[in-house]
């Protein structure tokens, strides 16, 4: 973190300003329930509501030397993907590099409040010895992180520490510096359609919805983020509209009052062997074990009404910009 916060002081030395504000953090009581993040989040929730934009977590992100996989909000999938392969030449294992792996899964620590009770995008490189596709996480408040063996002895000459610092460093300066915020609706709607058509418990209608969601969102790219990210058609109050859109979107996905124990965001699953919501694969777990399929009925439920949010969200942000247009006119 010390070497990122230089990096960019240099930056700005040289004359360089971000267009939004970066905020530098470092949490206490990681491993006994996230306390530190937790209580300053809450206390400063109103204001990360209308004010923040992403999470890029840094916590004990080395935790081998075999494999590079970099958890994310499905809004941030592709830009995690082309940071990745704008810092090829930089990863001191080029093995690794190329086998790495990006997926929505579950991120424990300090990253889960703005996650699960923010609804803000968040993204995190993680460095360790378990491959993508055996990867997993479980329900838990609590990390534990192993002490057979430190950093300095997986990462002797700190080449993986600089090399997630440079990862970090370009998420933070893409998103500080970008006039329109680089998140993708339609690869939430994508990401959406896939669990749910992976889910045996998922009905036709919530299957329909799905699609819906993706047609909508298909839309609101075509029509209004591509004009925005041209800076030939780029309009500055429609720019500023389109960013406070896509700030709140992934607010939408979003449960309310889940059942104890499950996650509030949807948008993530447990593991990166299943193609299935947490909570839907939560509910299913429960179900094995009660045999009552009422906690299932109601997941499958909470589900639909957040893409049903998220459906009328996307729908009337169409109608903003069609007003707008009407009003300039």
């Amino acid at each position: 973190m010390t070497s990122i916060i230089e990096s960019i002081m240099l930056k700005v030395k040289e004359g360089w300003r971000p267009h939004r504000t970066i905020l530098f953090c470092s949490w206490g009581g990681s491993p006994f329930g996230n306390i530190g993040s937790y209580k300053w989040a809450e206390e400063f929730k109103r204001i990360l509501e209308n004010n923040a934009v992403a999470y890029i977590g840094l916590q004990n992100p080395i935790r081998g030397k075999s494999s590079l996989r970099s958890i994310a909000s499905p809004s941030l999938l592709q830009l995690v993907t082309d940071v990745i392969k704008k810092l090829q030449v930089a990863c001191p294992d080029k093995e690794m590099c190329s086998k790495s792996g990006v997926s929505s899964v579950q991120a424990l620590g300090d990253a889960d409040f703005f996650i699960n009770h923010l609804g803000i995008p968040a993204v995190q490189f993680i460095i360790d010895d378990i491959k993508t596709s055996e990867a997993s996480n479980v329900l838990s408040e609590a990390v534990f992180i192993k002490e057979e063996t430190t950093n300095k002895q997986m990462d002797p000459s700190f080449n993986l520490h600089e090399y997630i610092a440079k990862l970090t460093l370009e998420m933070v300066l893409q998103i500080a510096s970008e006039p329109v915020l680089p998140f993708s609706a339609l690869d939430i709607a994508l990401e959406i359609q896939k669990n749910i058509e992976g889910d045996d418990t998922s009905t036709n209608h919530l299957m329909e919805k799905a699609r819906s969601l993706r047609e909508t969102a298909q839309m609101f790219q075509s029509n209004e983020m591509r004009p925005a990210n041209d800076p030939k058609e780029r309009d500055p109050t429609r720019v500023r509209m389109l960013n406070d859109i896509l700030q709140n979107m992934e607010k939408n996905f979003l449960i309310q009052n889940p059942p104890p124990g499950f996650f509030r965001n949807i948008l993530y699953r447990l593991e990166d062997r299943t193609t299935q919501f947490s909570t839907l694969q939560a509910a299913k777990a429960y179900y094995k074990i009660s045999k009552s399929n009422e906690t299932l009925l109601a997941a499958l439920e909470m589900v639909s009404n957040c893409i049903s949010s998220a459906q009328l969200y996307f729908n009337e942000s169409l109608h903003v910009f069609e007003d707008g247009f009407y009003l300039n006119d």
